[in-house]
């Protein structure tokens, strides 16, 4: 029997209604552990009777199912197969909108359905979002765009008026970065919902012992931060917390994550409104976005557009002296954590040659310190001492944890942090 008439006779075997269109998951030949203990832990579950319909189990054909949604056939009508890929966490308006895409707004709405959309997981996050916030929910308008406002407030009017304009906001992509992209409708600036998760744990890493968290928690801060940007951390945050901090410690942490945030976006416009994006100062990376059903491509700088960027996203703006400060240690802080980070990923994945046309992050500080004056931000002898002292974890961690700990980086899922990890959530029935 093919796998076509496989999946039809399973089907009709376990789903015979025809009264509804059904947004369902299947899962092949799941393993028996995980399925006599998810249907225990169902069982058990205090709301069983509402759930136990939306979990299906054929032996005969090994085959786990999960119903997400059923929709009334009236419902649907109007939709093609291929739109009704994207729902309900897009609306039909949405809808009607990426499919018939006029502006450079249009698109990153279109390239944000996509991802998601190709991500089981994440079509699944945003169905659990969608149905928590209920009438009020609204794809366009779920991403922050807070920082890119107060950003462009803060950047010299003449610059300001070049980028005031141009769509932003957080992009769901697995590499921790920002990208200012070329589009057939202007440009866009985005920042991957995996930067700001990367920068807070990071942060935890970073200043969590002076904020009295356990160096466990710190330790598996670490951890986390390098599974976001290897890109086998799940990007479900909102709906599996990895543990909650005290509000005192977590809005800390969130302070120093926004800066470098905010730097990021600056650098983005930068890249914008300083003309990077000529065709005679880019060049096509080999990394894409899927798009439309086929790939994007979206582009790399040359090494000066880089440290121009760095430069120009502290340097143009209105901040004063104080706030000047901050922005410019988020950047540092940004660089030596990419420092830190390449060096695991390095082990992990051994590079023949560092990518030339990516400035390496301690060259980036070098030269930023270089160029903005030394009343601004940390010291040189500041930033050598937190190079030493990572430099110092770094070593140790490399030749005594991660030989024989490879694992807990390449097994795709969540991790936690102990101490303040309550409830850890069953997959697919909490979540």
């Amino acid at each position: 029997m093919n796998q076509k008439n496989e999946l039809e006779e399973f089907m009709q075997r376990n789903l015979p209604n025809s009264d509804y269109q059904l947004d369902l998951e299947i899962i092949k030949n799941p393993p028996k552990e995980y399925i006599d203990y998810f249907f225990k832990e169902l069982r058990k579950h205090r709301e069983y009777e509402k759930l136990k319909d939306d979990f299906v189990y054929d032996e005969k054909f090994d085959i786990f199912a999960q119903i997400h949604h059923r929709f009334e056939s009236s419902e649907i009508e109007e939709f093609s197969e291929e739109e009704l890929f994207f729902y309900p966490f897009l609306n039909k308006e949405e809808i009607k909108t990426i499919f018939n895409v006029k502006s450079s707004e249009d698109y990153l709405l279109r390239l944000r359905a996509e991802q998601v959309e190709n991500n089981m997981r994440l079509k699944r996050t945003f169905n659990k979002l969608q149905k928590k916030i209920g009438a009020r929910w609204s794809f366009t308008n779920y991403f922050e765009s807070n920082q890119y406002t107060y950003y462009l407030k803060k950047l010299k009017s003449d610059l300001r008026e070049k980028c005031e304009n141009i769509p932003h906001g957080t992009i769901h992509l697995n590499d921790s970065n920002g990208l200012c992209m070329k589009t057939p409708y202007g440009n866009i600036i985005v920042l991957s919902y995996s930067l700001r998760q990367f920068l807070y744990y990071m942060n935890i890493f970073h200043f969590g012992h002076q904020l009295g968290v356990k160096d466990i928690d710190t330790f598996h801060s670490f951890l986390i931060a390098n599974r976001i940007k290897l890109g086998t951390e799940s990007l479900d945050f909102e709906i599996d917390p990895r543990g909650k901090l005290p509000k005192s410690i977590k809005k800390k942490i969130d302070y120093m994550t926004d800066w470098q945030m905010l730097f990021i976006i600056g650098h983005e416009y930068a890249h914008h409104y300083l003309g990077h994006l000529d065709d005679s100062t880019i060049m096509k990376s080999h990394s894409t976005i899927n798009y439309l059903n086929s790939d994007v491509e979206f582009y790399t700088y040359k090494q000066e557009c880089e440290f121009e960027a760095d430069k120009n996203a502290i340097k143009n703006t209105l901040f004063n002296t104080y706030d000047q400060s901050k922005l410019l240690n988020g950047a540092f802080l940004f660089f030596l954590y990419l420092d830190m980070c390449d060096k695991v990923e390095d082990y992990l994945f051994p590079k023949i040659n560092y990518s030339y046309t990516h400035p390496k992050p301690l060259d980036r500080i070098q030269k930023l310190r270089q160029c903005i004056d030394d009343k601004i931000g940390f010291t040189t002898y500041d930033l050598n001492s937190i190079i030493d002292n990572n430099n110092n974890f770094i070593s140790k961690f490399l030749n005594e944890y991660l030989p024989y700990n490879v694992d807990k980086f390449e097994m795709v899922g969540s991790m936690y942090l102990p101490s303040y990890k309550k409830k850890y959530l069953i997959d697919r029935l909490d979540m």
